[in-house]
């Protein structure tokens, strides 16, 4: 009798309860970070999440948390990022791999030997192999800091499958994952082509030297694009943020801009970086290429035009004697540099003076100016084309895969009702047929970030798709949207775009089939002797554009009209308030049609 008295007191004591188990259950992160050289789980507070409860969940103390998250002592936010560390392992002598351990692993892994000055990019660039495979096989792998000399295992299966577009997107996923629980005054950037130690240094406002240190002694051969490199959290308010009056109306110091006169000669400099580290950068001698073909054009239209070139070099120093040079002081229009951290001398002598500044590719982030005006378009624009077909009424269908584009996400989910929404988790050998229908239309927006996964979606749809017509039920009617990143995927069969009628958003589009581009082509081809490329459009409607806008009679007002002059990506500049300058916000529509047709607007 007392032994079942007892076990009934154990289940009354342990019984399940129905409150307990209807709240939704936490889960422990799966993504992991280095951070001063020891990793960190990256958790996002969910509804319900406690200090007790997340420290519960990784097996810490809620001091350790505090410790790591001192902000968790005011106060836990939804969706709010903090560091969870891993336990530290204990620290033992590395051994050597006996002979059938390392044969064993090169059945499946190449095993790379990490070099000086070596990146993870560059690693994951070499074999064409995803950075966060790179990090799933190899534990103790911190991206800010490859141990020379170290084994890294590259899985053999997965070489050759990633572009380095994914790749850098990657790195910069990690970036962000880094600065969402950066609490150091320090965040993180990935080095970009054209960088240097100089540039960075000024535009953070600090010298050369604290950047070095800031890096574990950071030298111009350590600084390769790609690199995960540290830098101040906070920009000091100098010269590099320049907060000028609205130069309408004239103030002291400052001039108003002033049109020439119909028959007056124009004088524009052109500052690009037409070489880097002395080499010939191809990209803006099209740019240049392009712009020389406007100015031929805005000279048949009877304009007198004058054109002076520098070369930047992308070096801060440079420009800044460039400005005190004679014949860029006789400027009316400039046209670049081509990078921001390069603007502040040039913007600073032409805000005194009504000088028109054009940054013809750069989306510019810190540098304020009435005078300066911005052809990349506005990113927060990016999605307002969007938003009417979102609202159409037609079903909309949000389509997952394995790795997805949360920026993109939180996009469309903001321009569209927040219910009404159907959604899909893609699996390979799934059946995705199942969300088409001839009877009602429907928007699918494809989520999935990777190109390979992107291409597989479509290539499942496009054969779901031939298989319902195959079995006489009428075509489904149905319409891609997918991120602005697919137009930078490189290995993706178009012809899936047009079988499943994609819709992009692009900073800039030209058909091929246009008749205005194919004259320019024409004439491009003719005095060059290459096709052009992008760079050469942008080079072309930067000429004419801003050029014939310099004229009393140009017929038209740069800011708040939509100028669908010079070639076929129309314009639309907007002046911001907060920092004066004049924003392009017009994003390209480019919708793939099932008949092989291309159309933008």
């Amino acid at each position: 009798m007392k032994r079942s008295i007892i076990i009934t007191l154990f289940l009354i004591g342990t019984a399940w309860n129905p409150v307990e188990a209807a709240m939704p259950q936490p889960e422990k992160s799966q993504t992991i970070v280095y951070i001063g050289g020891r990793k960190f789980y990256i958790h996002t507070v969910k509804a319900g999440d406690t200090l007790y409860t997340i420290a519960r969940l990784y097996g810490v103390t809620e001091q350790t948390l505090l410790e790591h998250n001192p902000m968790l002592a005011d106060v836990i936010k939804i969706d709010q990022n903090i560091k969870v560390p891993l336990p530290e392992p204990q620290v033992e002598a590395e051994k050597p791999l006996t002979s059938r351990e390392e044969k064993k692993l090169r059945k499946r892994y190449i095993l790379h030997t990490i070099e000086a000055h070596e990146t993870l990019f560059a690693i994951s660039r070499r074999y064409g192999i995803s950075v966060e495979t790179l990090l799933e096989d190899n534990e103790n792998l911190d991206p800010t800091h490859l141990t020379i000399g170290s084994t890294l295992l590259v899985r053999k299966k997965e070489v050759g499958k990633t572009s380095n577009a994914e790749n850098l997107a990657e790195l910069e996923r990690y970036k962000e994952q880094l600065n969402s629980v950066a609490t150091d005054s320090c965040r993180y950037y990935v080095v970009r082509p054209g960088d240097t130690i100089y540039s960075l240094a000024h535009a953070n406002g600090i010298s050369e030297q604290e950047l070095s240190t800031l890096n574990n002694g950071l030298t111009p051969e350590t600084l390769k694009a790609g690199a995960l490199i540290r830098l101040p959290m906070e920009r000091p308010h100098d010269t590099t943020v320049l907060q000028i009056a609205d130069t309408t109306a004239t103030a002291e110091g400052i001039e108003a801009f002033r049109p020439l006169a119909p028959d007056a000669t124009l004088d524009i400099s052109l500052l690009l970086p037409a070489t880097t580290d002395g080499r010939p950068n191809i990209s803006y001698t099209e740019f240049y290429q392009g712009f020389l073909l406007g100015l031929e054009d805005l000279r048949d239209h009877g304009r007198s035009v004058r054109l002076e070139v520098f070369d930047t070099s992308h070096d801060r120093q440079k420009v800044d004697k460039i400005v005190e040079e004679p014949a860029f002081r006789q400027s009316r229009l400039i046209v670049g540099p081509v990078y921001e951290d390069e603007l502040p001398p040039v913007l600073q002598y032409a805000e005194k003076r009504g000088i028109r500044v054009v940054s013809p590719l750069a989306t510019i982030e810190h540098t304020h100016g009435d005078m300066l005006y911005q052809m990349a378009p506005d990113p927060a624009d990016k999605y307002k084309k969007l938003e009417s077909l979102l609202n159409s009424g037609r079903r909309v269908v949000l389509i997952y895969g394995s790795k997805n584009d949360a920026a993109f996400e939180q996009a469309v989910k903001a321009i569209m009702p927040s219910v009404g929404y159907e959604t899909y988790r893609y699996e390979r050998g799934g059946n995705i047929g199942s969300i088409l229908s001839s009877r009602d239309a429907a928007l699918l927006v494809v989520l999935a970030s990777t190109e390979t996964e992107v291409d597989t979606i479509l290539a499942a749809l496009a054969s779901a798709n031939s298989n319902i017509v195959a079995r006489g039920h009428s075509a489904p009617q149905y319409e891609v949207i997918g991120g602005s990143h697919w137009n930078r995927f490189d290995n993706i069969d178009r012809n899936l775009f047009f079988k499943n009628q994609v819709t992009l958003m692009s900073t800039y589009h030209a058909k091929r089939d246009n008749a205005g581009i194919r004259a320019f082509d024409k004439r491009y081809i003719s005095a060059f002797g290459s096709m052009p490329t992008l760079f050469s459009y942008r080079g072309y409607d930067a000429a004419v554009l801003f050029g014939e806008s310099m004229f009393e009679d140009a017929g038209y007002r740069l800011d708040d009209t939509t100028i669908s002059r010079p070639l076929q990506t129309p314009y639309r500049f907007q002046r911001s308030e907060e920092s004066g300058i004049h924003t392009n916000t017009e994003w390209v529509l480019v919708t793939y049609g099932r008949d092989y047709t291309i159309s933008i607007q």
